[in-house]
């Protein structure tokens, strides 16, 4: 009885370790994971059949993926996060802009800040990628 105890303790004990182990890879790994997939989404986005709405929707969703990634690795890699902040407020700008006024100039331009963020996000990436 006792060594069953004792091993059911020890199988415990494990079991705590091995999770713990999992929580080490920082949170912006999380946040990297989450505005690849939201960047990913923006060539998903169909502007003639859903609407210029429908690109600010998406846009959103990366800028605040963009923010929370900015924001949970800003400690280690504080130019690369400001950055990437950085592209994203200019982005936000260029999508309202194209709401307001649709035309190939404000399209083209969130084209070009798409292009920004996603080359912040690259260097920032590189950077936490040893780390994740």
């Amino acid at each position: 009885m006792r060594s069953a105890r004792a091993a059911a303790s020890v199988v415990a004990a494990l079991s705590v370790a091995l999770v713990a182990c999992g929580d080490d890879e920082p949170s912006y790994c999380a946040d990297r994971d989450a505005l690849q997939q939201s960047i990913s989404g923006v060539a998903e986005v169909d502007v003639v059949a859903e609407g210029v709405n429908a690109l600010r929707d998406q846009l959103r969703r990366v800028e605040a993926d963009a923010r929370a990634l900015a924001d949970s690795a800003q400690d280690e890699y504080g130019s690369e996060a400001d950055d990437l902040r950085s592209s994203v407020s200019a982005l936000g700008t260029s999508v309202e802009k194209a709401v307001a006024s649709p035309s190939a100039g404000t399209l083209g331009a969130v084209g070009t800040q798409i292009s920004e963020v996603q080359e912040a996000f690259r260097r920032l990436s590189d950077a936490v990628s040893s780390s994740c």
